[in-house]
């Protein structure tokens, strides 16, 4: 499940078990990036969760180095 039209920004998390994607909705959607066990293979994506909020697109996020916080700017004039 992706964001609906076009994406307007994606980044990875510093930690690299994240990626997030925003568009022309309010808010930021992030999936777990996973690998298997036993050989480090790529395995799979899943919708790990929402960042939600904003009443106008977000433009740019970012989440912290072991990706415990993020922060949104929105073209509501606001950051969270």
């Amino acid at each position: 499940e992706t964001h609906q039209g076009h994406l307007t920004y994606a980044a990875v998390s510093p930690c690299g078990r994240f990626f997030g994607s925003s568009g022309f909705m309010s808010d930021v959607r992030f999936y777990e990036v996973c690998f298997e066990k036993s050989n480090g293979n790529f395995k799979e994506t899943r919708k790990a969760f929402d960042l939600k909020g904003h009443n106008a697109q977000v433009s740019c996020f970012s989440l912290n180095k072991d990706s415990t916080r993020a922060a949104t700017i929105s073209k509501d004039n606001t950051w969270k």
